[in-house]
């Protein structure tokens, strides 16, 4: 039954939505890295970390995000976000004791079960605040944390415009916050539905197109079509049930 499911196993976009976000704080020398991107897959936003110590050393780590954690967790980090500008632009420090708390979890067999923290929270760098994230998979039993700081480029432009000053350190950090929260626009689901219909559809086709030529007869091919057709290789993992 399960080999059955698996052949049966549908195909998904895995969408890369933001930059990848390199960590200012090393987890190492001599190349070592620390990243974050924001992903979309089968509808959900995803969190996904990578950390490579070295080339045999490297972990990944997926912070699942269900609709109203992801909803929460955009107006949370928007308005600490909000905060720090408002901050730097009356010329005061930061607040460097706000902290956003997300617990997150999954279904097993029927049972709502802790699979890890997500954490944004502020580490201090030259005596200045910057914003941290940071994920514990407890399962693997480890975290990987990414810290901003934007590279400011040498030479200020001069204006008589008036404009709101930010710290251009945080501009990472001010992108990052803006596609979480443009992810919540209801379109973005829904446009990710129809792409991913589409491409799923055509895979199926495809699919049934090669298993029809390597031997298979006509009714085969016709029952792969119907029945949504084996994975194909490069699919994504739909082993894991995050909700």
């Amino acid at each position: 039954m399960a080999d059955e499911k698996k052949k049966y196993n549908a195909y998904h976009i895995s969408a890369q939505m933001s930059s990848t976000y390199f960590s200012y704080k090393k987890p190492g020398d001599n190349g070592a890295y620390a990243m974050m991107y924001v992903n979309y897959y089968n509808g959900m936003m995803t969190l996904h970390f990578k950390r490579g110590i070295t080339s045999e050393n490297v972990l990944d780590l997926n912070c699942y995000l269900p609709a109203s954690k992801a909803f929460d967790f955009s107006r949370l980090f928007e308005g600490m976000m909000a905060r720090r500008r408002d901050a730097f632009a009356a010329g005061q420090n930061y607040d460097a004791d706000e902290i956003i708390k997300i617990p997150t979890t999954s279904m097993r067999d029927g049972t709502e079960v802790s699979t890890g923290m997500l954490i944004v929270d502020t580490e201090m760098y030259d005596g200045i605040p910057r914003v941290r994230v940071a994920y514990t998979d407890y399962e693997k039993n480890d975290t990987i944390e990414i810290v901003f700081n934007s590279r400011v480029p040498n030479g200020k432009i001069e204006s008589k415009c008036k404009i709101n000053n930010i710290d251009y350190a945080d501009i990472q950090a001010f992108e990052f916050v803006n596609v979480v929260k443009e992810l919540q626009d209801p379109l973005i689901p829904m446009i990710y539905r129809i792409q991913d219909a589409a491409v799923n559809s055509i895979t199926k086709y495809i699919s049934a197109c090669f298993s029809g030529r390597q031997g298979g007869n006509r009714n085969d091919t016709a029952s792969y079509n119907q029945n949504a057709g084996g994975a194909p290789s490069y699919s994504a993992n739909t082993d894991y049930d995050p909700f």
